[in-house]
């Protein structure tokens, strides 16, 4: 249900297209295809559509610039397949830097940042507090304690029940 409307009533499929469309999600697994990183974080645009301004500050936000400009072909980068090229950290910081491109009213990091050390998670979750917080809502799951310092209500779920502060 979402705003009192359950989504997987067909008359509601339009309803339910335009909430999804208002979604970005970053899975602890991210699948990356065996392409540029500039294509992964554009995922599922054309080449010649791709927003580099909009690719930069979002690989800024997911602390991914620095590896990728230090690479000899920068964006231009074949990441391998599935990411094979790449460590499980910097394919969940092209996964965030993906889940920032596209235009987002909800932002749910699942366990986003469990291969990502604590100091540049603190960092990824600042830059996205700073850039987005105030104009979306930003959804974390996650074992580690620290992330949950950049959230204002939490949702604690123990024992079959659900407690929020």
């Amino acid at each position: 249900f979402f705003d009192g409307k359950d989504i997987n009533d067909k008359k509601n499929l339009h309803f339910k297209e335009s909430i999804q469309s208002r979604i970005s999600h970053v899975p602890h697994s991210v699948f990356l295809s065996n392409t540029t990183i500039k294509e992964n974080i554009a995922f599922g645009e054309k080449s010649k559509n791709l927003n580099k301004k909009r690719i930069d500050m979002v690989a800024k936000i997911s602390q991914i610039s620095q590896k990728v400009n230090s690479m000899p072909d920068s964006f231009d980068s074949k990441v391998g397949e599935d990411g094979a090229l790449l460590s499980t950290g910097q394919k969940q910081r092209i996964g965030i830097a993906r889940a920032l491109y596209d235009d987002f009213d909800i932002l749910i990091l699942d366990e986003a940042t469990s291969s990502i050390d604590v100091r540049t998670e603190s960092l990824i979750l600042n830059a996205i507090k700073k850039t987005f917080g105030k104009e979306s809502i930003i959804i974390i799951i996650s074992h580690r304690k620290n992330s949950f310092r950049f959230c204002n209500k939490f949702v604690n779920f123990d024992k079959h029940k659900i407690v929020v502060s």
